[in-house]
């Protein structure tokens, strides 16, 4: 009698132990079933998705910046050599700071389209040429800048932003700059790169 009761006795112990041992991996298995779902929602998320796949740089062609000139200077003498230099100038560092900023490649005009943009230029006039030859080089946007010379102390500089596929203007960059300087025209980009362009989300919002 007493082997018999030791026997079921430890046939239950054995037994519990087993159920207990059977609860426990099917916790652990139930944990990692739990974690390999929350991994594999949090992958679909836009966050995880946006770090595997970076966004492509916006390929842009930078016109050369024009020159308005309503001074009572500009009327009486016509171009100035020292600002027709600072046109030149501020495309050549807006290109600069688009590049290294990572968010735009900067595609240049071949020189048969070079040739075209010369004969249409000005582009603020044209009526939308300049999306034309910024689709021929394989551009999605196309900028134009534009400084509007009020007086030697007051000048206005501008940077409008097109889309190539819908001709819709997509950012509009403007700053009012004091003094007819190199400085001064310098910091204006500066403000409008740094303060505008880049500060609005990928692919443009005017401001």
């Amino acid at each position: 009698m007493r082997a018999g009761h030791r026997e079921r006795v430890q046939a239950s112990a054995a037994a519990q132990s087993a159920g207990r041992a059977m609860g426990v991996h099917a916790l652990l298995a139930a944990a990692l079933f739990v974690t390999a779902l929350v991994f594999a929602v949090l992958a679909a998320t836009p966050l995880f998705a946006a770090q595997d796949a970076p966004t492509a740089p916006t390929k842009v062609v930078v016109f050369p910046f024009e020159l308005v000139d309503t001074s009572q200077e500009g009327e009486r003498d016509g171009a100035r050599a020292d600002q027709e230099a600072r046109l030149a100038r501020l495309t050549t560092d807006l290109k600069a700071q688009l590049a290294a900023s990572g968010r735009y490649e900067i595609v240049e005009l071949t020189p048969s389209v070079e040739a075209e943009y010369a004969r249409l230029a000005p582009m603020r006039g044209c009526n939308g040429c300049d999306i034309d030859l910024a689709k021929s080089v394989g551009a999605t946007q196309g900028m134009v800048g534009i400084v509007q010379k009020v007086s030697n102390l007051i000048l206005d500089v501008a940077i409008y932003v097109r889309d190539v596929e819908t001709g819709r203007v997509v950012q509009v960059a403007k700053t009012s700059i004091r003094g007819n300087t190199d400085e001064s025209w310098q910091r204006g980009l500066r403000f409008l790169v740094d303060k505008r362009l880049l500060a609005a989300p990928p692919g443009g919002a005017p401001n």
